[in-house]
């Protein structure tokens, strides 16, 4: 079956119970019945089933989408799984959502689709983001390594779009079209894989290899779809110190973050 816009998770055992309550939040906002889709190392379907059900989502195995030649660790590994999940599902377009993040109101179809019919593209500045790492870390966000490996991609893709810009944070809305183009006509020519181009461009210039980079960049260098910019969906807690903060000011009840976001991110590596 073809389809013009799917959700994907791609997860992993230990996050199955954050994963449940992203299940369980899908089915009560997903008002246009977007097609839920997720994954998991073959390993970990039973655990899977036991720990969410078998309703209300299609699974896939990660080793069906992609065949590794080098031994990755989990963070890097997923990004390439993530990337390359449109060639075992034929869609269009596909927001691939993380299993610490779940919906807190309705959600439609028009939220990711622009009224042209092509998907919307997180590209902004992420001014909240340098706001709270300065306030709570002391630190210069135009001097990060996110800023570092963006500068990275910049010169790969032989470009200079001037203002650093963030293609997330996840949920990412993510074009087959742009993923396909980038495989034609940038790693084919060039006889790269997705895999070993994000490891070439991780050696040479000493960056963590990011995924949402490599779209977000290779978008505005390329252009193979029209380009239609928004900020993040999901109110994104990066850090507890900054969840603690809005819970304190009460700008993070959820009555104050519907009105702007569909969902929250509690991030895994602290809550």
């Amino acid at each position: 079956m073809s389809y013009n816009i799917i959700l994907y998770c791609k997860s992993f055992s230990r996050d199955f119970p954050r994963l449940k309550r992203l299940h369980e939040s899908i089915q009560k906002y997903n008002k246009d019945s977007i097609p839920f889709f997720i994954s998991t190392p073959s390993s970990e379907k039973d655990l899977l089933e036991r720990t969410i059900g078998t309703e209300g989502y299609e699974f896939i195995t990660d080793e069906s989408i992609w065949d590794f030649k080098y031994k990755m660790d989990g963070w890097r590994s997923q990004q390439i799984v993530k990337s390359n999940v449109w060639k075992v599902i034929d869609t269009e377009n596909y927001i691939c959502i993380d299993s610490d993040q779940f919906f807190i109101k309705d959600f439609y179809t028009k939220d990711f689709i622009h009224p042209s019919g092509t998907i919307y593209s997180l590209v902004h500045e992420n001014k909240e983001v340098q706001q709270y790492e300065k306030l709570f870390f002391g630190k210069n966000y135009q001097q990060n390594g996110y800023c570092k490996a963006v500068r990275a991609y910049r010169e790969t893709f032989g470009s200079d779009q001037g203002r650093i810009y963030d293609y997330g944070p996840p949920p990412y809305h993510w074009s087959v079209k742009v993923w396909k183009h980038f495989e034609d006509n940038y790693l084919t020519p060039n006889d790269l894989t997705f895999e070993t181009f994000q490891l070439t461009v991780q050696q040479k210039y000493n960056i963590a290899f990011r995924e949402a980079v490599t779209y977000g960049e290779y978008l505005l260098a390329a252009k193979p779809i029209e380009l239609h910019p928004i900020s993040g969906a999901f109110k994104f807690y990066h850090w507890k110190e900054m969840y603690e903060f809005e819970q304190k000011t009460e700008l993070g009840k959820v009555e104050n973050i519907e009105p702007n976001f569909l969902g929250i991110t509690l991030q895994s590596n602290w809550s």
